[in-house]
């Protein structure tokens, strides 16, 4: 976790995988809530990641828990990412508008079962034809 609390740097990491991820306990140092919003702006500090598998079934992927274009312009390398989340509250047009247009490299695009509905993959195929999509069931 010291990845996402912002003591580590990890400068020029190309590859993170932080699949299964729990919410913090109450009163974990460096998070704020939502938990999930300190994550992806640690990870957008990661300028060099060409590979990125993060989530958990509890993460809230949604612009408002920080997964925006402004947070992901960043990851200008990212040519695969693979993304669970909490299937309660799947990918919305703003989510696949900033993976469109901010992800500029990426080529693979996998989520787990339920994050992206069939609207929202049809929009993606049209907008980016160039990403391969797979839904893809988590264990955890």
């Amino acid at each position: 976790m010291g990845v996402f609390q912002g003591q580590w740097t990890c400068a020029g990491l190309e590859v993170l995988e932080a699949q299964g991820l729990d919410g913090p306990a109450s009163g974990l140092a460096g998070f704020d809530l939502p938990w999930e919003l300190c994550l992806f702006r640690q990870v957008s500090r990661l300028e060099c990641l060409r590979r990125l598998a993060i989530g958990s079934n509890e993460m809230v992927v949604s612009e408002a828990h920080g997964f925006e274009m402004a947070t992901l312009q960043s990851l200008r390398q990212l040519q695969s990412l693979e993304l669970v989340g909490n299937e309660d509250i799947p990918l919305g047009l703003p989510e696949m508008r900033a993976l469109a247009s901010a992800l500029v490299r990426l080529e693979r695009f996998h989520f787990g079962l339920g994050l992206v509905d069939k609207k929202m993959q049809y929009w993606l195929a049209g907008a980016r034809p160039d990403i391969q999509q797979m839904e893809t069931q988590y264990y955890y």
